[in-house]
């Protein structure tokens, strides 16, 4: 599909301009915008998920018959949430034009592809916390080896990564992550502490029935 989807723009040069780049975005730099938009993003999908639609499609997604049954109307379920996480991707790639300046159809094909999959395998593909954390350990993994690339002062020598060894230990790292922890390292979600209020509910104690009444 994302093969398909490239090659009909990279052709149809009458509505999408082809390969041709956008240039002249406005670049910003402060973090503030993207934190922002990070943050509204995650308050999005954790609302989707703990709004009846969102239960409605865990509920078509486990067990479709059952969902049926009970009056879930799937392809609207599937509907809002496809155009939700519409909303936030576009979201992002406009916060990424923003960030680079530049863009072209290359930047968002394979390589932000595998970037994106690396992430929520790492994570999760499950749960909202497996997504955020996959985002932030992939994130400090990869700008450390582009770090360890550019090259590191030890004295007076400079070691230095070759060129291309990134995607090769994303690699690994998914390789290691599918074969030990298919699930992903957050297979579910973190208990919310119980010092906020919202501890695991108390299971009710039985009624006291009366001999005579048993």
């Amino acid at each position: 599909m994302l093969a398909m989807i490239n090659t009909i723009y990279a052709n149809w040069e009458s509505v999408t301009s082809a390969t041709n780049s956008v240039v002249g975005i406005p670049i910003v730099r402060t973090i503030w915008p993207y934190l922002i938009g990070a943050i509204a993003a995650v308050f999005i999908a954790w609302a989707h998920a703990i709004s009846r639609h969102g239960l409605a499609l865990r509920a078509a997604r486990d067990e479709p018959t059952a969902a049926l049954a009970s009056g879930v109307d799937i392809p609207k379920v599937r509907l809002v949430a496809f155009t939700l996480s519409g909303a936030v991707m576009g979201l992002g790639g406009a916060l990424m034009a923003h960030s680079i300046g530049v863009v072209t159809p290359d930047t968002f094909y394979l390589g932000l592809t595998f970037i994106t999959l690396s992430m929520l395998v790492v994570g999760g593909i499950g749960t909202l916390t497996g997504a955020v954390m996959g985002v932030v350990l992939l994130s400090l993994l990869i700008e450390g080896l582009r770090a360890l690339e550019r090259g590191v002062a030890l004295g007076e020598v400079t070691v230095a990564l070759p060129g291309g060894l990134q995607e090769i230990l994303l690699g690994v790292v998914m390789i290691v992550i599918l074969a030990r922890r298919p699930a992903g390292l957050f297979a579910h979600e973190f208990a919310v502490p119980a010092w906020l209020g919202a501890g695991r509910p108390r299971a009710a104690k039985p009624a006291n029935v009366p001999a005579g009444d048993a």
